[in-house]
């Protein structure tokens, strides 16, 4: 039977924490894995403190915008090193909070530990992070043009305007809303332009969420956001710490979405920020939910454009309707990527990929419903 009461000793009665509590409920085993969670929480979230810590130095924010010229080298090496630091301090802090949440038969770190050819994917993809030849080389290229494009923006202008904005703190908060907007609308373009599509399907083609499913997308893919998002952030005078700090704050947030943790998160979650049930619904299957949830950060955009799912559908299942991928390995996929964009950038563009009439979406749901409740019934 398990014990949430509290403990006695002599006359005094101890009750026991929040996560005494949990901890009580648990099973012997389970009460060891969410020990060693919490563990790692405590571990990841003191990495990624000192990294905060270590990023926000006095003056950084408010320093000219043709920083680069100064400190090119120094910045990028810094990017680097922080970066695989942020990269693996967020994993293990969501793969703490996934176990605890979901107990080790349905977590991540089970996914990750037996992996199928979709996981094995996403874990080389995320090795691949960790050695900085994947996200970090590809967007800060574009970022370091950017800020070139900057110095002859603030050549031209005389100065760098966001630097007329004193507080560091309002100047990060406007580059949060900055980046999220500009990476709705490249997210949205990444499912709506076709030859975009053809990249962009590499990360929907995940079976399974396992935390590090966020970092699984297309070099070439990472190529355009670098160029729709990141290049913008730096014409704008954003310095690398800044956008280093944004990422951390995404990264904890895109790694829980990309769990299965079944929360919402109440009124923050339908208002505020993207849940983990929000992103889940985008990588739907289902139909009727396509074309909704872009936004990473913010819940807003989605609200202010008409793209937010207003439905209760918590769904189980991820990845394509009709999935080709995770099928003939690694190198041949990107290559089959690559070829599918060029041809459909050098075609007839679509600007509808996956945009259907409500009513036939219902139609195609109900098909596609019956159909996995024929399989659940056949297994």
């Amino acid at each position: 039977m398990n014990n949430t009461g509290g403990r006695r000793f002599g006359k005094i009665e101890l009750q026991p924490s929040f996560i005494g509590k949990l901890l009580l409920r648990a099973s012997a085993n389970e009460r060891l894995i969410r020990t060693g969670a919490l563990l790692i929480l405590a571990a990841g979230v003191a990495s990624l403190a000192v990294l905060g810590v270590s990023l926000i130095k006095p003056g950084i924010l408010g320093a000219p915008g043709h920083i680069l010229q100064e400190k090119a080298s120094e910045l990028i090496q810094h990017a680097f090193s922080s970066g695989t630091l942020k990269l693996v301090a967020a994993v293990a802090v969501v793969i703490a909070i996934d176990l605890w949440a979901l107990g080790y038969k349905n977590s991540a770190l089970n996914s990750l530990l037996h992996p199928d050819k979709s996981t094995r994917t996403d874990i080389l993809i995320f090795l691949l992070g960790i050695a900085g030849l994947w996200r970090y080389a590809i967007i800060l290229s574009f970022f370091a043009v950017g800020y070139l494009l900057e110095r002859q923006v603030t050549g031209n202008w005389g100065q760098n305007w966001m630097q007329l904005i004193p507080s560091p703190i309002v100047q990060t908060l406007f580059y949060l809303l900055l980046y999220d907007f500009l990476d709705y609308w490249r997210h949205r373009f990444g499912h709506r332009l076709s030859w975009w599509w053809e990249v962009h399907l590499y990360h929907h083609a995940a079976e399974k969420f396992n935390i590090i499913t966020v970092g699984r997308s297309h070099p070439i893919d990472l190529a355009l956001t670098g160029i729709f998002v990141a290049m913008p952030m730096a014409i704008f005078g954003a310095p690398i710490e800044a956008f280093l700090l944004i990422e951390i704050f995404r990264s904890l947030q895109g790694k829980l979405q990309h769990s299965m943790i079944d929360w919402d998160w109440g009124w923050l979650g339908r208002n505020v920020f993207i849940s983990p049930i929000a992103h889940r619904i985008h990588h739907s299957p289902d139909p009727i939910h396509w074309d909704k949830n872009y936004g990473h950060i913010f819940v807003f955009w989605d609200r202010l454009f008409g793209t937010w799912y207003d439905g209760c559908d918590v769904n189980t299942n991820i990845g394509l309707l009709h999935n080709n991928e995770n099928k003939d390995g690694f190198i041949f996929e990107l290559l089959r990527g690559q070829l599918r964009f060029l041809g459909a950038l050098f075609s007839r563009w679509d600007t509808k990929v996956g945009v259907l009439p409500e009513n036939i979406a219902r139609e195609e749901s109900k098909r596609y419903r019956e159909a996995l409740a024929a399989q659940t019934i056949d297994a």
